[in-house]
């Protein structure tokens, strides 16, 4: 086990906190998301249309050097780490084998090499990367460190950790919050006595975060991640949306990776 692996596995507390943070990730969301529909009045539509535009760029070129940022320290960590693997390890070789796998298909995202229209948020040149290219390759990096801590615990005869389960409406707020809504355990007398929301049980319908849950309990919406999406808008030509990611079309989805 090399030296670099071994400082990060001896601070992996500290790594985990700064990762999953939602502090960390928080305000990479748009306040409002979704596919309101256009003004008539043509002015009141191009106003519309330059803000779409100006958020969206403003959060391509933030979340796209925060995401560089990421991939790279994780790039570094695989790099300085030794990791020599038996023939008869198969376990602990498929874990390095897909950390390497995530980490790379990360690197592609910021590429842009996502599953987008070429729009990136406008200007000449590469630019900046498409947003939700870039939130998925940060979540694609985590993994790949994941993975690469399941390989060594596994080479070392210890169990690897679960997975973290993210939350579902913007993944970069971290790990998910098992919330003690319409299902959590608890004496029976008590249960029939608990009145259960509708919005406690849309809650619980999706890993979330404290935060995203604590929002659609209280009837809110959650600060979800958005995607932009364009729809035609006949002899206008084109307009743009920003809707939560989940929402856009699969076509139209902006690089969302299986890993």
């Amino acid at each position: 086990m090399g030296e670099g692996f071994g400082q990060w596995l001896a601070g992996r507390a500290e790594w985990a906190r700064w990762s999953l943070s939602p502090g960390r990730w928080r305000g990479w969301a748009v306040a409002g998301t979704g596919a309101a529909r256009p003004p008539a009045d043509p002015r009141a539509r191009r106003a519309q249309q330059e803000l779409v535009a100006r958020v969206w760029q403003d959060l391509c070129e933030r979340l796209s050097a925060a995401a560089s940022e990421r991939v790279a320290e994780v790039g570094e960590v695989l790099r300085t780490a030794e990791l020599d693997l038996d023939a008869e390890e198969s376990e602990a070789r498929a874990a390095y084998t897909a950390s390497l796998d995530a980490y790379h298909a990360a690197g592609r995202l910021l590429d842009g090499d996502g599953d987008h229209d070429g729009d990136r948020g406008g200007g000449d040149g590469p630019g900046p990367v498409d947003a939700t290219d870039a939130a998925f390759a940060v979540v694609l990096a985590d993994r790949a460190l994941e993975l690469f801590a399941a390989a060594h615990d596994l080479h070392a005869g210890r169990r690897p950790r679960p997975p973290v389960v993210r939350c579902f409406y913007n993944p970069l707020h971290g790990a998910a919050h098992e919330g003690g809504g319409a299902s959590a355990p608890g004496p029976r007398k008590a249960a029939k006595r608990r009145r259960i929301r509708a919005r406690d049980v849309a809650a619980e319908r999706r890993p979330a975060c404290a935060r995203c849950r604590r929002a659609i309990s209280a009837g809110l919406a959650p600060e979800v991640l958005p995607a932009l999406v364009t729809v035609p808008a006949g002899r206008r030509g084109q307009d743009r949306y920003l809707v939560p990611y989940y929402a856009a079309p699969a076509g139209r989805r902006r690089g969302t990776p299986t890993p």
